[in-house]
């Protein structure tokens, strides 16, 4: 860890080494949690949701590890749902942490609750229907953010800005 806190340069893919065996960890795990929840008991009421708040960087960007940075790296993290009944589908389209909640209640009820800032992703998932998304929003600390239209990406580090500070 102290190689990688110093970012010397042979620590990145070491450090991706080390990560790659935890995710593989992780995917023989999810394996048999999955073959579980197929199981007659389970598999046809329990829908699976796996994501992540951020990502990690091995060396993008002069940085390592997870730092209050908005780079993809850092902030494109995958979002897997699993729902009975569902075939598997891979989408691109940009999603957000926050469209979690309106998308688990559509997927338990078929309902949605007025003013929330998610978006139900049910719609997509069970019928490939195209939904409109606004652009997706990014913040790290109390001074950075992104915001991303699906083809152009503004990062803003802001850290003197004497209105932002007031």
């Amino acid at each position: 860890m102290e190689a990688i806190t110093k970012n010397e340069p042979l620590s990145g893919p070491y450090t991706r080494l080390l990560y790659d065996s935890v995710l593989s960890v992780l995917d023989n795990d999810l394996s048999l949690l999955l073959s579980l929840i197929n199981s007659p008991e389970f598999g046809k009421n329990t829908i699976v949701i796996l994501y992540s708040d951020h990502g990690e960087a091995f060396g993008e960007h002069g940085i390592n590890g997870h730092p209050e940075s908005l780079y993809n790296e850092i902030i494109k993290t995958p979002l897997i749902v699993y729902v009975p009944g569902v075939s598997p589908q891979r989408f691109t389209v940009s999603s957000q942490n926050i469209d979690i909640f309106p998308t688990i209640l559509g997927l338990v009820d078929g309902t949605s609750l007025g003013g929330l800032r998610g978006e139900s992703l049910v719609s997509l998932m069970t019928k490939g229907a195209p939904i409109q998304k606004g652009p997706v929003v990014a913040q790290a600390g109390k001074y950075k953010f992104s915001i991303y239209n699906g083809t152009l990406k503004l990062i803003v580090n802001n850290y003197n800005n004497p209105l932002l500070n007031a």
